[in-house]
């Protein structure tokens, strides 16, 4: 599991995993170390300044990300085994290493192969594996191992020291979801227009690509595995809300994109709130959500037995698919611990009232506490904490330039038609849900602990590159295990 300190803006931010072998605990700052406008030394090399270098005016100017040579692998391969290993073991690892490269060996034979992939890709030898093998084929939940959380601070205006009664959805939590729901629009509209701009680390332009994968985008279940679908530029007008379980589509453009104030999209979130609190608990829809949650495998099958079982239900997971991004009103509170709050933020303890397949989905308790909790596939952590700060920062100005009077066409249940063997795998899948969080323990200092060491990484930006997301760091090496080895010296002195 991977944890990251955010930015002043965001509380937390921590990304899902739990592998063995990804089992480090890392801490980041969302803070980036690129700026939106290349420095005054690139100006002259530019037919455009800065202010005019659109969103993804750069990207023909991106190297490929370079294959190293089967030479150079190995000596990394090697490098990185001398802080695991005994000596016999090493030797043994050395001589297996030295067989695979030799001339004619399959080393050259699967270097090859690489190379030969390279030339069929369009972006990025790596870009198709990293998505298949780093994402869509990893079977266990999402939720668990796959989707990432941030918490945002506390805001001045939309906060409430002591929450309402359970079953209440409270104002300033639909105000605060409406205000941010205002500002992803009009974040969207920049990514659509290409009017964000461009990014650099120093004079180095980055790449962009990742900004088109965050609104509209979703995970598809499947079967041996999963998809990812995005949407550039996205032709949607509407969100997807959730509140206890039911899900709303809820238009918040006007049906050319005309864009309104934040008091119109809060009418239409108190609507969704009159038409759940309106509806008896015996005509509720079943928890279809919970699916999400899921063993890719499980969810994918019951994914196919709904879409069998009505054209309705093929309409309704498109609808949610489709949509910009959810918003998940929370009735009840998790209290003013953070430490608390973020379960709920990122699990929400049995995986009710959230749908993990959504690239972004945030989500508002009725203190006025807010959170996201994004489907990783998409994009990696600057993305969306670039978007994540820009929520805070517009919260005073939210609210189009020009907000139009367009009247906003009215929100629709979205209904699905269940079976016996729906309703029993969602009751199956909250049991599997409350399991993986009942036994979900943060990783002891792994040396103190074992007495040994274990591989592990750290990731980092390939984004100098075309289609460019990350990289592993082999972070278990020489130098980390002798800082380790005089900590624990002087800790015992």
């Amino acid at each position: 599991m991977a944890a990251c300190r955010a930015s002043s803006n965001v509380a937390r931010i921590m990304s899902s995993w739990t592998r063995p072998q990804l089992a480090s605990r890392t801490r980041f700052s969302v803070a980036r170390n690129y700026s939106s406008a290349a420095p005054a030394s690139t100006q002259a090399s530019t037919s455009a300044t800065p202010a005019a270098v659109r969103s993804f005016d750069n990207q023909h100017k991106l190297p490929r990300l370079p294959i190293p040579s089967l030479a150079e692998t190995a000596a990394r391969y090697k490098k990185s085994l001398l802080p695991i290993l005994n000596a016999s073991e090493l030797t043994r690892a050395e001589k297996a290493v030295d067989e695979f490269i030799r001339p004619g060996g399959l080393g050259e034979t699967l270097q090859g192969r690489l190379q030969e992939m390279d030339r069929t890709e369009k972006n990025s030898w790596l870009e198709t594996i990293w998505l298949n093998k780093g994402y869509l084929e990893w079977r266990e939940p999402s939720m668990i191992n796959v989707n990432w959380w941030a918490q945002f601070k506390d805001s001045e205006r939309f906060n409430l020291e002591q929450a309402p009664t359970r079953g209440v959805v409270s104002d300033v939590q639909i105000q605060r979801a409406a205000n941010y729901a205002s500002s992803l629009l009009s974040f969207n509209d920049h990514v659509n227009n290409q009017t964000l701009p461009a990014e650099y680390q120093r004079t180095t332009p980055l790449c962009m690509n990742q900004y088109k994968n965050q609104f509209g985008a979703y995970r598809v279940a499947e079967l041996p595995r999963d998809r990812i679908v995005t949407s550039w530029p996205t032709t949607a007008n509407y969100i997807t809300v959730m509140m206890r379980d039911q899900i709303f589509k809820v238009p918040v453009t006007g049906p050319q994109g005309e864009r309104v104030s934040v008091k119109a999209i809060e009418q239409q979130l108190r609507n969704v709130v009159e038409a759940v609190n309106n509806t008896p608990a015996q005509d509720q829809q079943a928890a279809v959500g919970v699916l999400t949650s899921e063993n890719r495998d499980t969810w994918a099958k019951a994914r196919q037995t709904l879409l069998g079982l009505s054209p309705l239900n093929h309409a309704s997971l498109a609808s949610i698919d489709q949509s910009l991004f959810m918003i998940c009103l929370d009735d009840y509170s998790s209290g003013r611990d953070i430490d608390v709050s973020h379960h709920n933020i990122f699990h929400a303890g049995n995986a009710h009232n959230r749908w993990f397949d959504k690239s972004m989905q945030f989500i508002f308790e009725s203190n006025g506490r807010a959170g996201i909790n994004g489907e990783h596939t998409p994009a990696d952590a600057v993305i969306p904490g670039r978007i994540l700060d820009e929520l805070v920062r517009n919260e005073k100005n939210a609210d189009p330039a020009h907000p139009s009077h367009v009247q906003l066409e009215g929100i629709e249940a979205i209904k699905f038609v269940v079976n016996d063997e729906i309703k029993e795998t969602i009751k199956q899948a909250e049991v599997n849900a409350k399991k993986m969080i009942d036994n979900m323990v943060l990783q002891l200092a792994y040396y103190r602990h074992y007495g040994t060491w274990t591989p592990t990484y750290e990731s980092a930006s390939t984004r100098l590159f075309l289609g460019g997301r990350t990289e592993t760091v082999r972070s278990c090496s020489v130098d980390s295990v002798a800082f380790v080895k005089g900590f624990e010296s002087k800790t015992s002195d």
